[in-house]
Formats: C-alpha cells, sequence, structure tokens
C-alpha cells in the first residue's frame, strides 16, 4: 500500500493516520500521547520557554525508543534478505 500522509507534524495525528494501515499500532498509543506533547515547546523554544525534568525528559525518550523499535521491528519483518544488508544502526 503507498501512505499518503498530509505535510504535518504532529505525531498524534501521524499516528491516527498510520493506523488506519497497520491496526497494531494501537500498542504505541501511550508513546505517542507523551512525545505529542513536546513538539511546540521542542521546536520553538524561543517562542515557548519550557524547561523539562529529568524524569520527564527520561520518559521522553523511553517512549521514542519504544516506537522506534515497534516499528524497526515491523520493517524487519517485512523486509527483504536483501535490504536487512542495510547499515541501520546510525
Amino acid at each position: 500500500k503507498i501512505l499518503d500522509f498530509p505535510h504535518i507534524h504532529k505525531l498524534s495525528a501521524l499516528y491516527e493516520q498510520a493506523k488506519k494501515f497497520n491496526p497494531h499500532l494501537d500498542q504505541l498509543e501511550d508513546a505517542v500521547s507523551v512525545l505529542d506533547a513536546y513538539f511546540i515547546e521542542t521546536k520553538y523554544p524561543m517562542d515557548f520557554p519550557v524547561e523539562y525534568s529529568r524524569d520527564e525528559a527520561i520518559t521522553a525518550i523511553k517512549m521514542a525508543e519504544k516506537i522506534f523499535n515497534f516499528v524497526s521491528n515491523l520493517l524487519n519483518k517485512k523486509s527483504s534478505p536483501r535490504s536487512k544488508m542495510l547499515d541501520t544502526t546510525w
């Protein structure tokens, strides 16, 4: 399937679009919800200065890792043996 996502940066909106193509993504709802809250403040820190605690930062990193690992596993399951030769550890 070809996915036609709107050119937006709102993680929750992109997540809702992606779930239409893969209902297993519903496992990421908590992670998406946490990370979506950080978008504006971190993209435009001069306009919306906010400080985050260490615990908030650790939680955000864990949620990002959860999404990354889930999607990486999906891609690895669907990829051909040839595509596994690519180094994606960057």
